[in-house]
């Protein structure tokens, strides 16, 4: 099974595919996200920039509120 080539996303592209927008992305590189030329353009790899969504994610304080709410609809069951 051939293995599928690496997913390579501009600002826009990335911005898109976690739901966020631009200066987010930027703000990601500011802070260490590698984002290296390609072509003239900055592009980060798709499973780098999932990985930076992630961290970032579970230190978000609204998302740690509705996981705790979620378990604790869980729990109720």
């Amino acid at each position: 099974m051939p293995f599928a080539e690496p997913m390579w996303l501009d600002y826009r592209q990335a911005a898109r595919r976690i739901e966020r927008s631009e200066s987010t992305i930027k703000r990601y590189r500011r802070d260490g996200m590698p984002m290296p030329l390609r072509d003239g353009r900055r592009v980060v790899h798709e499973d780098v920039l999932l990985s930076w969504y992630r961290e970032r994610l579970t230190a978000w304080p609204i998302h740690q509120q509705r996981l705790r709410v979620m378990r604790a609809r869980g729990a109720g069951r």
